[in-house]
């Protein structure tokens, strides 16, 4: 389970990654006035992911069951509502 955990330690710190540096790819789907807005909310979100990151590897260490849960609920928490709210950018879209 230690070696799971590692590896989608490793995983969350590309999305965060990808979500803190590639930003621009995010936006062509974004309308004109909400690019500033969107851009802080990938900033928040890739901080965010980055520390669930952290915490993977910390669990990982750890060897718990109810801290894998813990994290992965957290996880898939945080996955919905970054997905959520994206898309609601998204459908502002003109």
């Amino acid at each position: 389970m230690q070696i799971l955990f590692i590896i989608l330690a490793l995983v969350i710190f590309a999305a965060s990654y990808f979500i803190l540096k590639k930003t621009e790819a995010f936006l062509p789907l974004v309308a004109e006035e909400l690019k500033d807005l969107v851009r802080t909310f990938f900033k928040i979100f890739g901080f965010v992911f980055l520390g669930l990151g952290i915490g993977a590897l910390v669990v990982a260490f750890f060897d718990e069951r109810i801290y894998y849960l813990a994290l992965l609920l957290f996880l898939l928490t945080f996955s919905a509502l970054f997905s959520f709210m994206y898309a609601r950018f998204i459908g502002t879209r003109k």
